[in-house]
């Protein structure tokens, strides 16, 4: 049966391995660079602008004094309903680290975000593509078998090319890329850690080995560290138990012995040491949290909310993640707020659909003997069932928020936030075994031909609205005139005709603010550009006098 019935007989041969994980690696992120394009010299917006030249400020050349300042702006911020010191630390790191970089390399604060999004982009295929490799063990897989081979590069192909951005002005893709996809692969790496130590102490021929006192300190500091940072974090948590779960059940471990194989492995204690880490700031924090925040006046996407809205927004973000959805929700109407007829023509059409090539998949997945060759077919499952789990703890997540659930369905179904990174590359999990099934099973070249050309065009549509979107807001006059700021800056006149031209810019951004908010976060920008000049170059970004 090909790929779902030869699992390989000869010893796993793994010198190899790594070379064709960077090949793939490199591969598959040459192509999401091509996918994404518009979206990777994007220019900065939202608060953005405003924390990009924020250290300069704060620290100057002395990055070491931003543990300090955050350490400070604690019991601020858990006045806002938030508790994030090692998230806005990397942030302020990144922001610093732009700035500094562009003056150095004479690129603008944009280029340099554009090597961020690539760095990112990049950890996160590889966490996904490791958590694959982890799974092809677990399953006694060799790593040089030809159909691991092709399962390896059909993730990497639907991991780029479905990365077709729904709404490039919003996705973390484009707005503090390092805070929400860094997360993202920091979240979901954790659970890789576990994984590693359950291959390491319950292999074949190993007894199981229950960790010491000094090694389970060091998980429940590692625990602490999501409770610590952005709410996504948070996933990693839950992930961390699944992954080495689904992870027996990948070596065939049957399910009545599932409990006592990860208690003998010692990964049970690991990850109840990580938990407990984890709670032992989490529990205090949002305690103090919700003290604060009782009269309703905290930070709306932070806040918590579990009511029927949860329910009505869990769906939404469930599959807002999969990239046809957000494009047909736009397409139909429905990105408006309207349940229109073509929308729900197109929602019965996507539904029949995939529930097609669902139950294709699951029969042919039962094809041949279960008893000759198992390993492969709980490897697809496992993966498939992680990449579904996170999948839904990340709508979860997104669900939970205050400000997902007052959003109208259309938003829900178009909109990208926080959690899209973890909706994207859970959905390239599921569509890759799907994909891996039907590509090696499906024996007519006319069907598999059109399905092919169905994707491919898809994929082409969508990726061509996306640059028709980002060319539209970068070419409006604010984001001119941001990305003008950046290359002022970089390229800094000390005349009168570039403090003029400074000066101008600044006035222009400031008549372009609607609400009083905005027009003083214009202020504080020209307050933090002057900062940022000066430390540079001895004189303010734009001299009045």
């Amino acid at each position: 049966m090909g790929f779902l019935s030869a699992a390989g007989t000869d010893p796993p041969r793994e010198a190899s391995a790594p070379r064709r994980f960077t090949l793939i690696l490199l591969a598959s992120l040459a192509l999401a660079v091509v996918v994404t394009l518009p979206t990777l010299v994007a220019r900065p917006w939202a608060d953005q602008r405003i924390y990009l030249y924020m250290p300069e400020r704060m620290v100057g050349s002395n990055p070491a004094l931003l543990v300090r300042q955050v350490w400070r702006e604690i019991p601020g911020y858990l006045d806002a309903g938030v508790f994030r010191p090692v998230s806005r630390l990397a942030l302020h790191l990144d922001s610093w680290l732009t700035v500094r970089t562009a003056l150095a390399t004479g690129l603008t604060p944009a280029c340099v975000q554009g090597a961020v999004k690539v760095a990112m982009l990049a950890a996160l295929l590889s966490v996904w593509l490791a958590t694959l490799g982890q799974y092809r063990r677990a399953a006694g897989v060799p790593a040089d078998h030809p159909r691991f081979r092709l399962l390896a590069t059909l993730l990497a192909v639907v991991a780029a090319a479905s990365l077709v951005v729904p709404t490039p002005s919003s996705h973390p893709l484009t707005l503090f890329p390092l805070l929400y996809l860094g997360t993202t692969a920091l979240a979901l790496s954790l659970p890789l850690i576990l994984g590693r130590s359950l291959q390491r102490t319950s292999g074949p021929g190993l007894p199981g080995s229950r960790p010491g006192v000094l090694p389970l300190l060091g998980f429940a500091l590692l625990g602490a560290l999501p409770a610590a940072m952005l709410e996504l974090a948070y996933l990693a948590v839950p992930l961390a138990l699944v992954h080495p779960t689904l992870l027996l059940f990948a070596s065939g471990c049957p399910a009545p012995q599932l409990v006592r194989r990860l208690a003998t492995s010692g990964v049970w204690h690991r990850w109840l040491a990580l938990t407990a880490g984890f709670l032992s700031l989490f529990i205090p924090t949002r305690i103090l949290i919700a003290l604060h925040c009782s009269g309703g006046d905290c930070y709306e996407a932070a806040t918590l909310s579990f009511s029927v809205d949860f329910f009505r927004a869990l769906p939404f973000r469930a599959v807002a993640g999969f990239f046809p959805i957000p494009h047909a929700a736009r397409a139909t109407g429905l990105a408006k707020g309207a349940l229109t007829p073509e929308f729900w023509a197109a929602a019965a059409l996507a539904a029949l659909l995939a529930v097609a090539l669902l139950w294709t998949a699951l029969r042919r997945l039962r094809v041949g003997s279960p008893e000759r060759h198992p390993l492969p077919r709980t490897m697809l499952v496992a993966f498939a069932l992680y990449s579904a789990a996170v999948v839904v703890l990340a709508a979860a997540l997104a669900a939970l928020s205050r400000s997902m659930q007052g959003r109208s369905l259309g938003a829900l179904a178009a909109g990208s936030w926080r959690e899209t990174g973890f909706s994207w590359i859970g959905w390239v999990g599921l569509l890759t075994v799907v994909a891996a099934i039907m590509l090696t099973t499906v024996k007519r070249p006319l069907a598999l031909g059109l399905l092919l050309a169905g994707v491919a065009l898809a994929v082409a549509a969508a990726s061509l609205q996306n640059q028709e979107q980002m060319r539209f807001a970068q070419s409006s006059t604010e984001s001119l005139l941001q990305l003008r700021v950046g290359e002022l800056l970089v390229n800094f006149d000390p005349g009168t005709t570039g403090n003029e031209e400074r000066c101008r810019v600044l006035a222009e951004l400031e008549d372009l603010a609607a609400t009083a908010s905005e027009k003083r976060k214009m202020a504080l920008l020209g307050q933090l550009l002057d900062a940022t000049a000066g430390n540079h170059y001895g004189t303010p970004f734009c001299d009045p006098g």
